[in-house]
């Protein structure tokens, strides 16, 4: 019987070669995802905001009300902080949706700023960010955190996370994302892969060394997923080999 060896074909081929055909099918895989997401994915209302703002917005607002960090009712009188801001949409939609106290932290100050909520600029490299951060009028500390795409770019992430519990309520909860070294895009282009492709990323995470982290730092981790984004659209079960992390923790 005749047998079609791929793997051993594959692993024969010079090794410039190998990479080409890994790129090859990493393009292929996200042309498929991409093209499945345009055909079946409906967003509702975040999709007529997509022009206002950028495609990471939509996917962290969706991953917060998906895994019920938080939802449209539970916004009310809340104390929220957002680290590392960008386009000010989490700031915006907390307050829209009732949150009485928000924050937002990064270096330049955003487009879509407004009078609802307060932005700082501050550099979160630095040892004593957290004291530049008003405080909720309760001074009970903030219910909830979002560092979204931080992490990786910080020089000492134990040091930021420590700061973050600071200024956290008891009970109340940091999201937050970071890419996935586990993830299947690094597997099939290792030497390029997003997570290592922007200079500026300084240390990188899995979910087992993130939950490590966040546990010696006195936080519990109540979700810890890395969802493959378009198969998660299309609710198709898969392992989580996603290019990113999102992770709940909550202050013990």
């Amino acid at each position: 019987m005749f047998h079609l060896n791929l793997t051993g074909a594959v692993h024969s081929l010079p090794v410039a070669k190998r990479f080409c055909i890994r790129d090859s099918l990493f393009t292929l895989m996200e042309s498929i995802l991409i093209l499945l997401s345009e055909l079946f994915i409906v967003s509702g209302s975040l999709k007529t905001k997509a022009g206002q703002w950028r495609s990471s917005d939509m996917d962290h607002l969706r991953w917060l009300m998906q895994y019920r960090v938080i939802d449209e009712g539970s916004w009310r009188g809340k104390a929220v902080l957002d680290l590392g801001c960008g386009s000010g949409y989490i700031c915006a939609e907390a307050a829209q949706l009732g949150a009485n106290h928000v924050v937002g932290v990064d270096i330049l100050k955003p487009e879509n700023e407004a009078k609802s909520w307060t932005f700082l600029s501050v550099d979160l490299e630095s040892s004593s960010w957290h004291n530049s951060i008003p405080q909720p009028l309760s001074s009970e500390g903030f219910d909830l955190i979002c560092a979204f795409d931080i992490l990786e770019h910080l020089s000492s992430p134990v040091y930021f996370l420590q700061n973050c519990t600071k200024l956290l309520k008891q009970g109340g909860s940091i999201v937050l994302t970071t890419p996935n070294t586990s993830s299947w895009e690094r597997f099939l282009r290792p030497r390029s892969w997003s997570g290592s492709r922007d200079p500026q990323h300084k240390v990188l995470f899995n979910t087992y060394s993130l939950q490590f982290l966040l546990e010696r730092l006195g936080l519990t981790s109540e979700v810890m997923r890395a969802p493959v984004r378009k198969l998660e659209m299309l609710r198709i079960k898969h392992p989580q080999i996603g290019a990113q992390i999102f992770c709940q923790a909550k202050k013990k």
